[in-house]
């Protein structure tokens, strides 16, 4: 059984229902690293898809920043149940990164949050294809997720009955190898309170990345080489 397969039976809705206090509770916009990335930036996004929004409370705040049509995608069917009834200005769906349900080209930014170091690695290349897939050109990706000093594979504790890992390391590295993808912004927060600070442990190292998609950048334009 696939990682995607796992999530998708029932431990998406696991984890919402182990978190769900957090989504509605201690989480405080203000110090949300990803606002304070598109703030700082100074970016005003009209469309905005986020993969992996569990009940949406993040684009809830997007929406109430920016004014933006917001989407979002998740395993889970209870947490999208959740942020339908109470979110209901997000439009949200059920459905995994590797396989997005939306036309290409159709956001012009896309948040990606504690989401590619879930992905069985089988379908990590899918999920970043697609990501990209969706994202408009001159669009703006904001990634965030684990950012160890070296990669890194953690056994999933909460299930012992199937093999499942996270995968932690620098996802940003893999969108900027492209030469499509240029780095705005990037910081280093601490993954329990999303505070910068200087002294991290590497398990407590999570890294926000602001990324703009721009298909012409990067490349010498030359004569063909038979060319008079």
């Amino acid at each position: 059984m696939s990682q995607d397969e796992v999530f998708v039976s029932g431990e998406a809705d696991a984890w919402f229902e182990r978190n769900a206090s957090a989504m509605h509770g201690w989480r405080d916009a203000a110090a949300d690293p990803i606002l304070r990335m598109l703030r700082r930036y100074g970016a005003r996004p009209a469309t905005v898809l986020e993969v992996g929004a569990s009940n949406g409370y993040r684009l809830n705040w997007i929406q109430e920043a920016f004014g933006a049509q917001c989407t979002g995608i998740d395993p889970s069917a209870k947490a999208v149940e959740d942020g339908r009834s109470h979110y209901p200005g997000v439009k949200l769906d059920v459905g995994v990164a590797s396989q997005l349900p939306y036309d290409s080209a159709s956001f012009d930014c896309v948040v990606v949050c504690s989401v590619f170091h879930w992905l069985d690695r089988a379908a990590l290349l899918q999920g970043i294809a697609e990501t990209d897939r969706v994202l408009k050109d001159g669009g703006l990706l904001v990634l965030a997720d684990f950012h160890p000093l070296a990669p890194e594979r953690v056994h999933y504790h909460h299930r012992e009955d199937v093999e499942v890992f996270t995968y932690k390391q620098d996802y940003a590295a893999i969108f900027r190898a492209s030469n499509v993808y240029e780095l705005l912004s990037a910081e280093i927060v601490d993954h329990a309170t999303f505070a910068p600070r200087a002294d991290l442990l590497p398990y407590e190292r999570f890294g926000v990345s602001l990324l703009k998609k721009e298909l012409s950048r990067g490349y010498l334009t030359r004569a063909r080489p038979d060319a008079p």
